[in-house]
């Protein structure tokens, strides 16, 4: 684990997916440009908004080249936070438009009389017959080794990108790679401005899964939601002195009626401060039902080890992230101390999803299951239920391979399924008072949580198909 040599010399990324949030955008994106620690990459993602989000986020980025815009088309909160860790400072593709199509670099290369010369800025260019940008950084960074070895190539003849590295999958401890030609970049990705990217893809992962940065920091924050003055210097002070891989921190709720602040209760009171891992901090203090976005910062370094992502196409996918992030994380620490506020407001997906009537537009994951639920509670029942199970799966395939804490690791599991089925059918027409009893009038009596797994295996990569396990197909028949 690496640490800093200045306070306030490293780059942190600070991730901001958004989607129709025009009233509170500007707050949110204020409240990170007048930070205390001003060496900040802000990637701002909006995810195909239909508002003035958009036009807003790009106003800014006129006035603070700190700021990199990405406009994609709607996918889901998780997919905007995988575009932007894909996009982070120092990551190939950032390279690919921030360095090899600049004048600048092209006509250095161009220029190499010794082909076994270095260039520098603050990290070599290392020249052979394509050339390799593995550690480039700008000067005001002050970043070494940004870019991972082989991930971006340059022909020095050429004076361009001729390719970039990527995973050939996401959650996953297997290191296999496909290389993406220049050319299929460009299809995807097009450079509007020096800090405007737009992309045609939903979904980035696939398409591209890349190893990160080693010295990458991350804190994601919510568009609709702001962080205190000192949230980021705070942050990587404790990074620093504590030598962490992660630093969780408190919040606050803000209530958008009542215009009222009022302190959460992130972790409760743990045993102790800080972890010799991450999973140590969750299993020692029987945190089972755990989710992590924005409540801190960590090392970007952790997701390479299991090329960790947001699940996309479900709700909730902070929860297996989180856990597995902690999972795969060495030194953690938190603090009570309420640095991110988070806004309560009517207009949320957490709060929307109390509503009764179908509403006339739906995420494009909900769409499909338009016709099969006669209320919008009911469907959001269903999905929540399907989205836990989706959770489960991530965390038991996980566990397949990692095998410690194997008790943390199966009560984790079994609350992430369980409690949610049996809430989708307290709300449910097609009453079922618990699992177990659900599964017996199909036939499956003294069943394990081991064999509910593969159970539910055929039917969890897709909402739709899941239906056919709950036997919703069977009573619309017959309705």
């Amino acid at each position: 684990m690496q640490s800093f040599n200045q306070p306030h010399s490293h780059l942190v990324s600070i991730i901001i997916p958004i989607y129709n949030v025009a009233p509170y955008l500007s707050e949110c994106i204020q409240s990170v440009l007048t930070q205390s620690y001003e060496n900040l990459d802000i990637i701002l993602v909006d995810d195909g908004s239909s508002d003035e989000s958009l036009e807003i986020a790009l106003e800014f980025a006129k006035k603070d080249k700190r700021i990199f815009v990405i406009s994609k088309p709607n996918g889901g909160q998780a997919t905007a936070r995988n575009y932007g860790i894909e996009f982070i400072k120092g990551s190939a593709l950032r390279e690919f438009f921030d360095s090899c199509h600049t004048e600048g670099i092209a006509r250095s290369i161009s220029n190499g009389n010794d082909r076994d010369s270095s260039l520098r800025t603050n990290a070599s260019l290392r020249m052979t017959n394509d050339l390799d940008i593995s550690a480039f950084a700008k000067p005001q960074y002050d970043n070494k080794n940004l870019v991972s070895n082989d991930n971006v190539h340059c022909h020095t003849e050429r004076s361009e990108v001729s390719h970039i590295q990527s995973l050939s999958q996401t959650h996953s401890f297997a290191k296999t790679y496909k290389s993406l030609s220049a050319q299929e970049v460009q299809s995807h990705f097009k450079k509007l401005q020096p800090n405007f990217i737009k992309s045609d893809l939903e979904r980035i992962n696939d398409f591209i899964t890349q190893e990160l940065p080693k010295d990458a920091l991350i804190h994601f924050i919510d568009s609709d939601d702001y962080i205190e003055p000192r949230c980021i210097e705070i942050c990587v002070q404790n990074l620093r002195e504590k030598d962490l891989d992660i630093f969780v921190h408190n919040w606050s709720d803000f209530d958008e009626e009542t215009k009222t602040l009022s302190k959460g209760a992130y972790m409760g009171k743990l045993k102790k401060n800080s972890y010799e891992s991450g999973l140590e901090l969750l299993s020692h203090n029987k945190i089972y039902n755990f989710f992590f976005a924005w409540q801190g910062l960590f090392r970007a370094s952790i997701l390479n080890h299991y090329a960790l992502r947001y699940t996309e196409g479900i709700y909730h996918e902070d929860h297996d992230f989180g856990t597995l992030l902690f999972a795969l994380a060495k030194r953690s620490a938190y603090s009570d101390e309420a640095l991110y506020v988070y806004r309560k407001r009517a207009g949320s997906i957490m709060n929307n999803q109390r509503d009764v009537a179908m509403p006339p537009k739906l995420p494009s994951f909900l769409e499909p299951l338009r016709g099969d639920f006669e209320s919008y509670k009911e469907m959001r029942a269903y999905f929540k239920a399907y989205c836990f199970v989706v959770v489960g799966f991530r965390l038991n395939n996980y566990h397949k391979i990692d095998r410690r804490e194997r008790q943390f690791f199966g009560k984790t599991i079994q609350s992430c399924i369980k409690p949610y089925i049996d809430d989708f059918y307290n709300v449910s027409s097609f009453y079922t008072p618990s699992v177990k009893d659900f599964l017996a009038k199909m036939g499956y009596k003294n069943i394990t949580l081991r064999h509910f797994y593969f159970l539910l295996r055929n039917y969890w990569r897709n909402p739709k198909k899941f239906l056919r396990l709950f036997g919703l197909r069977e009573k619309n028949a017959k309705s």
